[in-house]
């Protein structure tokens, strides 16, 4: 059931899945920065962090090239304007919302947001 209602959720695009990585300031057109994937998806992380963190078990499965943007990056590509965004990004919460003060987007700007 849950697989079916996320499909035409994303479908009807009232859903948008993004494979990036964000970053707080912008970089250059088509920055790509490699990412470690992992079968164990609370562990998939920046090659980088991964690299300066192994322990134990932890291992890249695959690596992959990501564009980097900004929050506001992405809020200028979608261009929808939203009323409420749910942000959770493990730590990057206060980097996307600064790069959000930085920009004029104006009228594409979620008028709630709800941080963890």
């Amino acid at each position: 059931f849950m697989g079916r209602a996320l499909r035409q959720i994303v479908e009807s695009r009232q859903l948008r899945l993004l494979n990036t990585v964000l970053a707080e300031l912008p970089t250059e057109d088509a920055a790509k920065v490699a990412f470690c994937v992992s079968k164990r998806p609370d562990w998939s992380q920046l090659l980088s962090e991964a690299e300066a963190s192994t322990v134990g078990d932890q291992v890249c499965d695959e690596v992959v090239e990501l564009p980097s943007q900004t929050c506001a990056d992405i809020v200028q590509q979608v261009q929808t304007p939203s009323v409420y965004w749910k942000i959770d990004i493990e730590g990057a919460s206060l980097p996307c919302l600064r790069s959000l003060s930085r920009s004029s987007l104006g009228s594409h700007m979620p008028r709630f947001f709800s941080i963890e």
